[in-house]
């Protein structure tokens, strides 16, 4: 994988190319052919309708030199996925008018296989709390029965997560995965997971925040974030795992 933070530029440069045959040959560079771009108002696969998508918001953000993106140098990445923070600024005045974040999944080459899009704009609160509440409880379930019947309803039967130490997939690689969590975490009653409260998502697409909290004097001892792509019966297909907090965003 190519460094995280050149990714993330070379992914916003591709909002800013000016003409026609730059912009195609910026999107052929960056997502491979099958590439797929979700945010809260498109979903998009392949070269065309990406090319699409990219010309529609240049043209109304970029084209006049009224706004200009920037990815604020906090990219993170494991195995093949990569999440960073970027901002909309106002070209006059240098503010911030729009935020937002993107998980990208790679493929070898370090081309982009799925684009998840969250703009921080069009985030609506108060969403998926009761789907949250069910993942957490999950992780810290003390009877195994229990806990074995929230893998297999939270999760889809091929469901995989990729977090920094592996890859698991299918509900028995994801009980043993949780089983082993809940075995150093939570089975002393040292320490306790809790959602931040911030879930929202579009399209089959949520993410989260969480933290592990010390249960004796609820000193936060590490965070963590969750993006879930879902299925049609809204069970976890993917899960896509960083843990430990982002880097500040360079804003």
């Amino acid at each position: 994988m190519m460094e995280p933070n050149a990714i993330a530029e070379r992914y916003v440069a591709v909002w800013h190319q000016p003409d026609e045959t730059g912009r195609r040959q910026a999107i052929a560079d960056v997502w491979a052919r099958d590439g797929a771009y979700v945010d809260p108002t498109f979903d998009a696969r392949g070269y065309d309708a990406i090319e699409r998508v990219v010309t529609s918001v240049h043209d109304e953000y970029v084209k006049t030199g009224e706004y200009f993106f920037r990815a604020c140098g906090n990219a993170q990445a494991h195995h093949n996925v990569l999440r960073f923070n970027w901002v909309l600024v106002q070209s006059a005045t240098a503010e911030v008018a729009d935020s937002g974040q993107d998980i990208l999944v790679l493929n070898s080459e370090s081309q982009i296989e799925n684009d998840y899009k969250f703009i921080d704009s069009a985030v609506v609160p108060g969403q998926f709390a009761e789907f949250i509440d069910r993942y957490v409880a999950m992780w810290q379930e003390p009877d195994e029965e229990s806990r074995r019947k929230l893998v297999t309803e939270l999760w889809a039967p091929d469901g995989t997560q990729v977090f920094p130490a592996g890859e698991p997939s299918g509900h028995q690689a994801m009980f043993e995965r949780v089983t082993r969590s809940f075995n150093l975490f939570n089975q002393s009653g040292e320490y306790a997971f809790r959602s931040t409260g911030d879930a929202n998502g579009h399209h089959n697409l949520v993410r989260f925040n969480w933290e592990m909290v010390r249960t004796d004097n609820g000193e936060v001892a590490d965070v963590g974030f969750e993006l879930f792509v879902r299925d049609d019966a809204d069970r976890i297909r993917f899960d896509y795992q960083f843990i430990g907090p982002a880097s500040p965003a360079d804003v």
